[in-house]
């Protein structure tokens, strides 16, 4: 039976979700979710899957296999149940971030025991800025961040317990983490040390390990298989990064201050050594971590023969070992993959799933102090702190939802874009004849024309010329639409198009060109 404090609680907590829900319906509402490049992809392969040609790339004659498949096919499911793809994408975000707050709510509510402290986690959660911003656009990330909520929470019930309902609900969750993103894989590794550090006897150890490994990544490996037979690449072709390790190690550091300090004082100190120290401190941490991680790895296995007891620390806080080892892993794995293949300059997107790990490993060392010490000086000193930083935070979820207002909520979906010429002269001369363009995916999302990429260079035969005269033999004649403004280097643009096409000018406005193209 819950305590009424703990009724209390967990009501405030469900209270605060639906506080989330509301606030992103707010930020949403005059134009849907943020569309990108990625947004576009997703909703392309849920429509041509649909429509029954499996999962299709946008922009290129391919097949999609940049990203795994459960978004798409959670965009699919809820079309066939009458939502278009932008309002299936909206309500998943909504039901995403609710749930997340509520979660992490729960599992405060659980460990920790300075009751005041899980208000704050809630609240943290609700004005984060990285899990705001992701959630306003069509990405996969809200998905992924309630996954590994979800992760978080069963596998700490797991590290209590041990039993196997936790372990396959544990896999389970990783397993879909893995559909959502291919970093997902973080969740098997995170699971696999888990089970290894928690079993008793070394051939429990190794074998519930591996078994754990093997079911969690199995729905992938099928996914990985498929994209070999119909691409011969395994996720796409990438190519290299043109980041070093240490520029995103920096870009990683500064995005994870940003949390916790304005973006504005934090350029005013950039040369300071107040960013130094933090910079310093982030290090610190993660190695902290890091060795903690592999001592308590070495001490599992001398203790295989033991009945499995470590110490008896590591027993009263055994929950934490899954935030500090995913916190840990995800962010390693993404400094060193980024600076191996072309990703986004790390920013709050790509580090927004590390921010519940992080807050829960924060307020549960809060709540250590707190509880182990004797006066109120402590309580009063985290209380005061949170109540002077929720000013950064609440600012920004401010701002932002005063700009999604009035402006739109980010990409395409703003009126910036809406109201570009070029745009409006699309929708006054609709044609059902795929067009080419540098920006197809907004010509696709705001009037719906077919649409795809001129090649990309040097990209072999998925993406380059090859595959582009095949189509141009295919569709004989084409529209070419140019959007004047930045362009990605990585396309053919419309003077090098000439070289190899004919391609005469028809029209021209404010900010585009339109072209005839054909062989």
């Amino acid at each position: 039976m819950l305590k009424s404090e703990d009724k209390k609680i967990l009501l405030f907590v469900a209270l605060i979700s639906i506080i989330g829900a509301l606030f992103l319906v707010a930020v949403t509402s005059r134009f849907g979710p943020g569309i990108s490049h990625d947004s576009v992809a997703y909703i392309y392969a849920s429509r041509s899957f649909l429509n029954g040609n499996g999962f299709r790339y946008f922009g290129y004659e391919a097949p999609y296999v940049q990203w795994p498949p459960l978004l798409p096919v959670a965009l699919a499911l809820f079309e066939i149940l009458g939502l278009d793809a932008l309002t299936a994408s909206r309500l998943i975000n909504i039901i995403c971030l609710s749930l997340t707050i509520f979660f992490t709510g729960v599992w405060l509510d659980r460990y920790v025991k300075f009751r005041p402290l899980v208000i704050v986690g809630v609240l943290a959660v609700l004005l984060s800025i990285p899990l705001t911003y992701v959630s306003r656009y069509t990405w996969s990330e809200p998905l992924f961040i309630l996954f590994a909520t979800l992760f978080l929470f069963v596998t700490g019930l797991f590290t209590e317990k041990e039993d196997n309902r936790n372990f396959y609900l544990s896999a389970l969750f990783a397993s879909l983490a893995c559909l959502t993103r291919y970093i997902g894989a973080v969740f098997i590794v995170t699971g696999v040390i888990v089970v290894f550090i928690k079993r008793k006897g070394i051939v429990k150890k190794i074998l519930h390990s591996m078994f754990f490994g093997f079911i969690s990544f199995l729905p992938l490996s099928l996914w990985l298989v498929r994209n070999y037979i119909v691409s011969s690449t395994l996720t796409g072709i990438r190519t290299g990064s043109k980041y070093t390790f240490s520029q995103n190690a920096n870009l990683a550091f500064n995005v994870l201050i940003s949390w916790f300090l304005p973006a504005e004082r934090l350029k005013r100190v950039q040369d300071a050594d107040i960013l130094l120290a933090l910079k310093l401190l982030t290090v610190g941490v993660l190695l902290f971590c890091f060795m903690g991680i592999i001592a308590v790895f070495m001490a599992g296995i001398l203790s295989a023969n033991s009945k499995g007891m470590i110490t008896e620390v590591f027993v009263k806080k055994s929950h934490l070992l899954v935030p500090v080892i995913f916190f840990t892993s995800y962010t390693l794995y993404l400094v060193v993959m980024s600076s191996k293949i072309a990703f986004d300059a790390i920013d709050n997107r790509l580090m927004s799933p590390v921010f519940i790990p992080l807050l829960l490993i924060i307020l549960s060392a809060m709540d250590t102090m707190i509880t182990a010490h004797r006066g109120n000086i402590a309580k009063y000193v985290v209380l005061v702190s949170f109540a002077f930083w929720t000013i950064h935070p609440l600012s920004n979820a401010l701002v932002n939802l005063r700009d999604s207002v009035q402006k739109g909520t980010g990409g395409f979906s703003t009126v910036r874009w809406i109201n570009r010429e070029t745009i409006k002269y699309l929708q006054r001369n609709p044609t059902r004849k795929t067009v080419f363009s540098n920006y197809p995916d907004a010509i696709y999302i705001l009037t719906g024309t077919p649409a795809m990429y001129p090649p990309r260079k040097n990209c072999g035969r998925l993406y380059g010329m090859e595959q582009f005269k095949q189509s141009m033999e295919r569709i004989k004649l084409s529209y070419l639409i140019w959007f004047k403004g930045n362009t990605n280097s990585l396309i053919y643009n419309v003077k090098e198009l000439s070289e190899f096409f004919n391609v005469r000018h028809i029209a021209e406005v404010e900010d585009g060109d339109i072209y005839l193209i054909s062989l």
